[in-house]
């Protein structure tokens, strides 16, 4: 019903003697990127650029 998932985080805060709270730690800002960049409609968009290697520089 919370929507906890494995590998989430979170704090562990002392309420009163034996009480406590856990409070989910934010996400990192770019969390769900590689989610969104799968869930792109359009397959096979990306199209890989040739160039020179770095050791002929």
């Amino acid at each position: 019903m919370d929507r906890v998932e494995p590998g989430q985080e979170f704090d562990l805060e002392r309420v009163d003697l034996g009480e406590y709270r856990l409070v989910r730690r934010a996400a990192p800002l770019n969390d769900d990127t590689v989610s969104w960049l799968l869930a792109c409609p359009e397959k096979d968009f990306f199209i890989p650029v040739e160039s020179a290697s770095t050791d002929a520089l």
